[in-house]
């Protein structure tokens, strides 16, 4: 099956590029040939431990300079910029990307899974996403859940709670909220809002 898709269109010419995951290969349509070609091979595929198939071999995604950068997980850090495709093998293997401003975000390394990892201030690439790093909180041992933007601000989500990344400051903020959140792709932006699901129901959470 088909575990990550994700459409792309430049802002610098108006070029498109859409990358499909299947099996442990990446594909790339082509639009102009409506054909799918082959650009990586040997990716993770479904691991054997059920408490990781929901996630670990779907990939998050971030766009910088018209460059896209995604993760899983498992496997390297990478780039893809139209034509080549990319690996960073130093850098942490996250599970979720985010883009604010000027920096692109990643959460949940297997070996730090309460971190969030961030580029610095208008980088010229985000290849380097560990320049800088927040510890999210103590008082809950739970790992970071899903990671997102809400207009100025970065929101990582724990079990039971929501907290606001500031990476100026390098801190990371508790937010009232009714629960926390539980899946990457239960999460969507609406308006001036987040929609996503807790441990009982649709919940939201406002500017």
């Amino acid at each position: 099956p088909i575990t990550s898709y994700f459409f792309h269109q430049r802002d610098d010419g108006n070029g498109k590029f859409t990358l499909a995951v299947a099996g442990d290969v990446m594909y790339s349509y082509n639009e102009w040939t409506n054909t799918w070609s082959s650009i990586k091979t040997w990716l993770a595929e479904f691991e054997t431990n059920p408490n990781f198939n929901w996630a670990r071999t779907r990939r998050d995604f971030a766009v910088y300079n018209n460059i896209v950068y995604m993760c899983n997980g498992v496997d390297d850090y990478a780039s893809r910029d139209g034509t080549t495709y990319t690996t960073y093998w130093s850098q942490p293997k996250c599970r979720y990307l985010s883009y604010l401003g000027d920096r692109v975000f990643g959460a949940w390394e297997d070996a730090n899974p309460i971190t969030v990892y961030y580029t610095w201030a208008v980088p010229s690439n985000a290849n380097t996403l560990n320049a800088n790093f927040v510890k999210v909180w103590w008082d809950e041992t739970g790992a970071i859940n899903w990671l997102t933007e809400l207009w100025n601000v970065i929101i990582a989500v724990k079990d039971v709670k929501h907290y606001a990344v500031n990476p100026v400051a390098w801190t990371a903020t508790p937010i009232d909220a009714q629960g926390g959140g539980f899946c990457n792709r239960s999460i969507k932006n609406v308006w001036d809002s987040i929609v996503f699901f807790n441990e009982k129901w649709v919940d939201t959470l406002k500017q």
